[in-house]
This record gives C-alpha cells, structure tokens and sequence, in this order.
C-alpha cells in the first residue's frame, strides 16, 4: 500500500469512528434561560437583594434594569467586563 492509499484510508476510518462515537455520547445539557444567568450575574456583583426587572442583549453590550428595596437602577457591561450603573431612581 503506497503513502496517499494509507492516509486516504486512515482519514476515512477516523471520520467514520468519530461520527460512530458521537452515536453514542450523551446530548448535552439544555442552556439555562438568559434571565437566570442576568440574575445570578447581577446578584453575584451587587448582592442578594437585587431582582433583574427587564434585559436587553445587542451584540456585546448587556443593559439591564435591576431594583433593590425601592430603588431601580439601569447598568450595562460590554462583554464580561464589570457592570456600570448608568442611571438610578427612586421608585
């Protein structure tokens, strides 16, 4: 069998194993909603207390409406920098 026969055949054998292989691995696990993973990123960086109330993703940047004991305030982050708050009220 020349050099091109054996890599020809090899690269055909592996694809074939790969797809055969994948048969067999188990479905991976569903993505948790977007919403779960705002609230759990917002209360990692402000604390328990915060609720996300709306969300908006456009490209990399990340707006969001979070409110804690009355107050409501708008932050935004681009890609996973930290969050800057932009705007607060008083409800």
């Amino acid at each position: 069998m020349d050099r091109r026969r054996f890599i020809l055949t090899a690269g055909a054998m592996t694809s074939a194993g790969t797809q055969a292989l994948c048969a067999y691995l188990p479905a991976p696990p569903p993505a948790p909603p977007l919403m779960a993973l705002l609230a759990a990123s917002v209360r990692a960086d402000f604390g328990p207390g915060f609720s996300v109330c709306a969300a908006d993703i456009t490209g990399a940047l990340t707006r969001a409406t979070i409110e804690n004991h009355g107050n409501r305030y708008v932050i935004e982050r681009t890609g996973t920098a930290d969050w800057i708050i932009r705007h607060s009220s008083d409800l």
